[in-house]
């Protein structure tokens, strides 16, 4: 019950974020709501991570990636889809 709670709580999030996207890529003139638009489309892409990674079901390769999470360093281009 808890982790649906968390899914919706980020899917929430998630399209908040969107919306906030949308409203500042018409307006990207200004530095500051360059900055800020810059870092809105960073927090949609780690949301979507967490998402994606909350949504597979493989036991085994969870664990996996917990274990080896430390050894890796997370890249920029680790959270945008090609």
């Amino acid at each position: 019950m808890l982790k649906i709670k968390k899914n919706k709580d980020l899917d929430s999030s998630q399209s908040r974020i969107t919306y906030l996207i949308n409203q500042l890529s018409n307006s990207l003139d200004n530095e500051e709501l360059s900055k800020t638009y810059n870092r809105l489309l960073i927090e949609r892409a780690t949301i979507r991570k967490k998402l994606e990674n909350k949504k597979s079901n493989n036991v085994l390769i969870n664990f996996c990636e917990k274990l080896n999470r430390k050894k890796n360093k997370k890249l920029i281009c680790d959270y945008f889809k090609i």
